[in-house]
C-alpha cells in the first residue's frame, strides 16, 4: 500500500510540474536568442524545427518570452488581410489566458495592448490592458500561409511585430511663453510745451 501511495503521489507531482517544464523549454529559445521582452521570428517551420512544439508548415510563428515583474510589456502587430492570424498569451504553467484573432482585431488592422502583472497598478494610457497571472509567460503569434504568393508580404508584416517594455508617451504640458520685461520710459529731451498767450479783448471781438 505504501509503495502504491508513493507511486500515485509521484505521478501527481510529475503531472503538476510537466507544464512548468514545458514552458521552461519554450522560454529557453527566445530568451537565449533575443532576450526577454523581445520578439523572435524563426524561419518557416520544417521537419527539423524545434522552436515551436509540433509546428505546422502552413503557419508562420513569432514568439516572445515576456517578464512583467519590473515593468509592463507592450505587444503590437499589424494584422494581415485575407488570412487567419492570431496572438495568444500563456502563463508560466501553459494556461492560455488571452487570445485575439484577425476577426476580432477590428477595422484598423492593428492589435496593440499592454500586459501587466496582476496585483500591480495598471499602466497609464489608453491602450487595452491585459492582466498576466504570472510574472513570466509567452506571447505566440500565428499567421496562416494560405497563398504562397503572399509569403513575402506576410514575412514583412511579421517583422513589424512588437514585444517590448512599455514606455507611455510623455504628457505634453502647455507652458506659457515668457513675456519680455517692460523697459523704463526714457525722459523726454524736448522743452516743455508753453501755453499760447490769450489775445486781448479787442482782438477776441474783432474791434479796433
Amino acid at each position: 500500500m505504501v509503495a502504491l501511495a508513493v507511486a500515485v503521489i509521484s505521478h501527481l507531482v510529475t503531472l503538476y510540474f510537466i507544464p512548468y517544464v514545458a514552458m521552461s523549454r519554450a522560454f529557453a529559445g527566445p530568451a537565449q536568442q533575443v532576450g526577454w521582452n523581445s520578439p523572435l521570428s524563426p524561419p518557416r517551420p520544417s521537419a527539423q524545427s524545434r522552436a515551436i512544439v509540433r509546428p505546422s508548415p502552413d503557419l508562420l510563428y513569432t514568439i516572445c518570452a515576456y517578464d512583467v515583474s519590473q515593468t509592463p510589456v507592450e505587444v503590437a502587430a499589424p494584422v494581415p488581410k485575407g488570412t487567419y492570424w492570431s496572438v495568444a498569451l500563456y502563463s508560466d504553467n501553459t494556461d492560455n489566458y488571452f487570445v485575439v484573432n484577425d476577426k476580432q482585431a477590428g477595422p484598423l488592422g492593428l492589435v496593440d495592448f499592454v500586459i501587466y502583472l496582476d496585483g500591480t497598478k495598471p499602466p497609464v494610457g489608453d491602450l487595452p490592458k491585459i492582466k498576466a497571472p504570472t510574472r513570466t509567460g509567452l506571447v505566440l503569434f500565428r499567421t496562416l500561409i494560405n497563398d504562397e504568393r503572399k509569403l513575402g508580404e506576410l514575412e514583412a508584416a511579421r517583422k513589424e511585430t512588437k514585444c517590448a517594455p512599455f514606455a507611455p508617451e510623455p504628457v505634453m504640458v502647455d507652458v506659457p511663453t515668457p513675456q519680455p520685461k517692460p523697459t523704463a520710459t526714457e525722459p523726454s529731451t524736448l522743452p516743455p510745451t508753453q501755453p499760447e498767450p490769450t489775445p486781448p479783448a479787442n482782438e477776441r471781438t474783432g474791434q479796433n
